[in-house]
């Protein structure tokens, strides 16, 4: 079961590495740019 397990051990480079997080109808995406940590924050049935 360890070669399923996903460790980062650098920040992302970009929004499309980031790194999912949450569980059932809550997402996020956690990511660092120039020494910013950003994330995407989502719930299902949201609306832009």
């Amino acid at each position: 079961m360890d070669a399923y397990n996903v460790i980062w051990t650098t920040p992302s480079r970009g929004a499309s590495k980031s790194m999912p997080c949450g569980v059932g109808d809550i997402g996020l995406n956690v990511l660092v740019e120039s020494g910013d940590v950003l994330y995407y924050l989502a719930r299902s049935g949201s609306l832009d």
